[in-house]
């Protein structure tokens, strides 16, 4: 499975065009922390 990287949406329709065997398009806007280092991980 391929994947795009993150775009503004005008910019996704765009490259959506060029690609007409695309089946399927999963979006994914599941939120991932940000993991920071802690002082014992420095």
């Amino acid at each position: 499975m391929n994947t795009l990287p993150a775009n503004e949406i005008s910019d996704l329709k765009r490259k959506l065009k060029k690609l007409k065997k695309l089946k399927y398009v999963i979006i994914d806007g599941t939120e991932r922390p940000i993991r920071r280092p802690t002082d014992k991980d420095l």
